[in-house]
């Protein structure tokens, strides 16, 4: 039974995936600037978490081709203060892992993995990147 604990993240990411979608590694890459959302929550705890597969194959000698599991998971504390224009401030971390990287060998295909040495050994597991976000929405008129 406990051998099958490390396929527990895999499935909590299928079963709770909203949508599917393909070749869209980097769309989810991009900075969301969103605007406040309109309710009367102060304090709010968001967490958004991402399973994806790498693909990076190709139909040349020249590199050698591959494909990474991964998921992105970020977590943060918004906060949206009662004043007269919608403002919201948030401070969280961020986290992107690969299962799988510790087993490729070191060569120039590689190098665009976070952390990546060569040694499998080296490998970090746990990056948590924090960030901070202000947003704010313009009165009309």
């Amino acid at each position: 039974m406990a051998k099958y604990f490390h396929f527990l993240p895999l499935l909590l990411t299928l079963l709770f995936a909203s949508d599917l979608g393909a070749q869209t590694y980097y769309r989810s890459e991009e900075p969301h600037c969103t605007a406040p959302k309109d309710s009367t929550t102060l304090l709010g705890l968001d967490v958004v978490g991402e399973g994806f597969f790498r693909n990076d194959e190709y139909a040349s000698d020249l590199v050698a081709d591959y494909t990474l599991p991964g998921y992105r998971l970020r977590a943060n504390l918004s906060y949206r203060p009662e004043t007269h224009l919608p403002i919201e401030l948030r401070l969280g971390v961020y986290n992107l892992y690969y299962w799988g990287a510790t087993r490729y060998p070191a060569a120039l295909a590689y190098q665009d993995l976070p952390y990546w040495r060569g040694d499998g050994d080296r490998y970090t597991r746990l990056r948590l990147l924090p960030y901070f976000q202000a947003s704010i929405q313009p009165a009309a008129g």
